[in-house]
């Protein structure tokens, strides 16, 4: 039958324990505490509710985006990798055609590029197109805006596959 020990369990930051061997008299043995401490990961609750601030924290979001940046996100947006499937295809068809519509598509994505760039210096929020077009434009807009965004995407991805 067990017996249940009344003592308290020791803290959970710090325990103490003793050596489970004594050392023998017949081997040397360097000196050593009686007690050995160990340290073990301890849990922390989540804060209460009434302990927690109802005030959102509003921080600006710092602006790291520079020209360079911005062209590398537009690019990522709209060419996507059919490029690479379609090029040879393209290339076939439209021979030195194909070298003018992408310098023509260069300088119409530099112009997007230059018009996100100047939307996001002066509102420094974060949550890309639609939240740019929120802030720019207003809320009913930028709603529009917002679902044409996710539409072109699931369209892109789509005709992409």
């Amino acid at each position: 039958m067990l017996s249940m020990d009344s003592k308290q369990p020791p803290r959970p930051d710090k325990i103490t324990s003793s050596s489970p061997n004594p050392p023998s008299s017949s081997s040397p043995s360097p000196p050593s505490n009686s007690s050995t401490s160990h340290t073990l990961i301890s849990t922390t609750a989540p804060p209460l509710p009434s302990e927690v601030s109802s005030k959102p924290i509003s921080k600006p979001v710092k602006s790291r985006f520079g020209l360079r940046q911005m062209m590398s996100q537009g690019l990522v947006g709209t060419i996507g990798s059919p490029i690479f499937v379609i090029l040879g295809i393209a290339l076939s068809e439209a021979r030195s055609g194909l070298l003018i519509s992408f310098i023509l598509n260069g300088f119409l994505m530099l112009g997007f590029v230059l018009v996100f760039s100047e939307l996001a210096l002066s509102f420094p929020v974060a949550g890309g197109g639609y939240s740019l077009s929120k802030e720019a434009i207003g809320g009913a807009q930028g709603f529009l805006i917002g679902w044409l965004i996710w539409i072109g995407n699931l369209l892109f991805i789509a005709i992409s596959g």
